[in-house]
């Protein structure tokens, strides 16, 4: 009797002991959330800490996500950043830090851009854009417009943009990209095949009037990446997490904000094109004697 009340004793006496739950310090580029209410995507990232994190036994520890690209990249380099949403540029930078075992990005696997002026318009050719007007949509999937661009004109000999056009306007609404063009206001306009089949279904006309003169390969605008010591078992369970969104009551803000429906694992493969787009921009502007 004495043995099992100091057995009650000691059991009493012990302390609880409960593992807090694993920390995640998330980071989001800027670059990514162009035209995007900041209000509005910090409430997303909350929702996604209660209630998507929560739900595999994480906890969201850092109160700024919203990162620029600088600060995005030290904190993968010094080890504060766990998980991060990045563009492919930036990706480029980081790659020795972050896990490159699994690629996770969008679905489509990748974004076409356009090069949009008029069917019955003048411009033919690259060469027939000298001395005109370009508008530019200002977009997550459009964030390497600039680059793609550069690359092509330069293959047909030609200046950089910024020599080229006469006038160079970006705007994230996209009607104010498109609409210019079609009503003869600008002369070309740079989107997504995505953002434009958008129009079109509200406005069949466009696609009857406007033709792409030039057209990107597939191109991937954002990746998703964990830091590369972070451990292992965490690292698949959250990517397992990730992979597995739908757009439900409590994703379905976050994935717009994201401009995805759902996520996908992929191989490398998937980003060398415009890893390779990049690397021919880089050495362009080298030969020029400018610092990429």
């Amino acid at each position: 009797m004495r043995r099992l009340l100091l057995a009650a004793g000691l059991a009493t006496a012990a302390p609880r002991m409960h593992a807090d739950p694993p920390a995640l310090r998330f980071g989001i580029s800027q670059k990514l959330l162009v035209g995007v209410n900041l209000s509005d995507a910090r409430a997303a990232f909350v929702l996604w800490s209660h209630e998507i994190l929560a739900s595999i036994g994480f906890r969201l520890v850092n109160q700024e996500f919203i990162l620029a690209s600088d600060r995005l990249q030290s904190g993968l380099r010094g080890g504060t950043l766990d998980f991060v949403v990045l563009t492919l540029p930036e990706f480029r930078k980081v790659r020795a830090y972050v896990d490159t075992s699994q690629i996770i990005s969008d679905q489509s696997g990748g974004e076409e851009l356009l090069l949009l002026v008029k069917d019955a318009g003048p411009m033919k050719t690259l060469t027939d854009l000298r001395d005109r007007t370009l508008l530019i949509h200002d977009h997550a999937w459009t964030n390497m417009a600039s680059e793609w661009l550069t690359v092509s004109l330069a293959r047909e000999s030609l200046p950089d943009p910024e020599s080229l056009f006469r006038q160079i306007t970006r705007s994230p609404k996209l009607s104010q990209v498109v609409l210019p063009v079609f009503f003869g206001q600008a002369d070309a306009c740079i989107t997504s095949r995505r953002s434009f089949a958008t129009m079109t279904e509200l406005n069949p006309q466009l696609s009857k009037q406007l033709r792409p003169l030039a057209v990107s390969p597939r191109l991937v605008a954002a990746l998703v990446a964990c830091r590369k010591d972070y451990p292992a078992a965490l690292r698949q369970k959250l990517v397992g997490r990730i992979l597995d969104l739908r757009s439900d009551a409590s994703t379905r803000q976050m994935l717009t904000l994201f401009q995805s429906a759902t996520y996908k694992s992929w191989g490398e493969d998937l980003i060398q094109p415009t890893l390779a787009l990049l690397d021919t921009y880089d050495k362009q502007q080298a030969s020029k004697g400018v610092r990429p």
